[in-house]
């Protein structure tokens, strides 16, 4: 079999040593490899470039190995025709490992284009997603923090969180700032509330706020808030960062994405850092959600299906889209009504993982067209969910023992008393008026 590439270079990156193999096919066919160990810094990385630069070099292919693919990645896509980087799953070589082996496997593998090509981001998309997935992983630590101030509120028996519904803004952070200063007088710390705050829930506050935090308990609660100042402040001047990096193309797609049920800003905006704007890449708004993991898994053998077990795919991807999804639940929207549906067939987390599916592909097909979401498109459809639902909650109220009766259109539903063996207290022998 002919070989795709006649030149080509697999690298196994490691922190800080790159292994290299130039797979190089002669006039008699046979192919030959040349080794040569690199540092990872930045002035062997050049070494490297020019050394393939220099024989010629037509592609070459990394696994995407943690972050150290990166800096390689960045620096050859400049100078060779084409750059892989491919998942370490799909191209795993079996038989005894070593960093040679691996390379000269990538090398084979990349000659004859068999390396699948993972997902890389342009440069501007590539920022915007840094920033974001630092954004998330600042949303994390901060909720870490926020939660170990209300475990050492309950030890020092201090029930603020149960009387004020945010303790870190306003009325509650003062009061429990003047806690940290060391206040006990209950009188001076309810002072600290609004005056609305202390006319409404003044006795509940003073019930609340009756306890006794120690010299210890003290220090690591103000050291905990100063945390969560400083990572508010970085938060806000990360958003300020992201606004300076939007392009006008990236505005108008987030606008573009905005437009779907439980999808605001930032939603957008993280959707759009982890897939990008050229939805052709993927081929499909199904390989799409096969990429990102929003969809089953698939075991098939000896011709039955079988549940599989989901992929891991894009964890930041997957967690936006079931936040947007968990989002629309309350919406009288199309996607509002399909949750609802499989919540009460399936549960909350599968019909999350379900509706984040469909809005991933709606994502796909809106970046695609460059339209906008129309949610009347779907309008056609209430009537058979609005009957679906009906006789869901028909079929359980007869299960229960309830005697109903509907109308062939469905629109009415009278309920008639009768007598079940459901016990004397049970609902369906007191029913309530149609």
């Amino acid at each position: 079999m002919g070989a795709v590439y006649t030149v080509c270079c697999g690298l196994d990156v490691h922190a800080y040593q790159i292994e290299a193999c130039l797979r190089t096919v002669g006039e008699d066919g046979h192919a030959r490899y040349e080794r040569r160990p690199f540092e990872a810094h930045q002035q062997a990385l050049f070494e490297l470039a020019d050394w393939l630069s220099s024989s010629q070099c037509q592609a070459a292919a990394m696994e995407s190995t943690g972050v150290y693919w990166k800096s390689v990645y960045a620096l050859l896509n400049g100078v060779l025709p084409r750059v892989v980087v491919a998942h370490a799953g799909k191209v795993k070589r079996r038989g005894p490992k070593t960093d040679k082996k691996d390379a000269r496997w990538l090398s084979n593998l990349l000659a004859q284009d068999e390396v699948p090509p993972s997902f890389v981001p342009p440069a501007d998309i590539q920022s915007i997603r840094e920033l974001m997935r630092a954004r998330y992983s600042m949303l994390k630590s901060r909720t870490q923090l926020k939660n170990r101030v209300h475990k050492l509120l309950h030890v020092g028996h201090i029930k603020l969180s149960g009387a004020v519904s945010d303790i870190f803004v306003g009325s509650g952070r003062a009061m429990l700032d003047a806690l940290v200063g060391g206040e006990r007088d209950v009188e001076v710390l309810l002072s600290k509330a609004r005056k609305a705050m202390q006319k409404r829930k003044g006795e509940e506050l003073k019930k609340a706020l009756k306890g006794e935090l120690t010299a210890d308990l003290r220090w690591l609660i103000g050291s905990l808030l100063e945390q969560l100042d400083v990572i508010t402040r970085q938060l806000r001047e990360l958003e300020q960062r992201l606004d300076a990096l939007i392009s006008d193309e990236i505005r108008s797609a987030r606008e573009q994405l905005k437009t779907l049920p439980g999808v605001d800003a930032i939603a957008a905006l993280q959707i759009i850092s982890e897939v990008g704007l050229d939805m052709q890449q993927f081929g499909s708004a199904s390989r799409l959600a096969s990429w990102s993991a929003m969809c089953p898994g698939t075991h098939q053998s000896a011709g039955k299906s079988r549940k599989g077990q989901r992929q891991k795919g894009n964890k930041y991807l997957r967690a936006i889209l079931a936040e947007c999804a968990w989002s629309t639940r309350k919406t009288d929207t199309f996607l509002g009504r399909k949750f609802r549906q499989l919540e009460a067939r399936i549960g909350g987390a599968k019909a999350a993982v379900a509706i984040g599916h469909k809005l991933l592909r709606l994502v796909y097909f809106l970046l695609s067209d460059g339209t906008l979401y129309d949610d009347s498109h779907y309008d056609s459809l209430k009537d058979r969910d609005q009957a679906r639902e009906l006789r869901r909650i028909v079929k359980h109220m007869r299960k229960m023992g309830w005697q109903v009766e509907t109308r062939d259109d469905g629109v009415e539903v009278r309920i008639l008393p009768i007598e079940t063996t459901l016990g004397a207290s049970s609902l369906a022998s007191t029913p309530p008026s149609s």
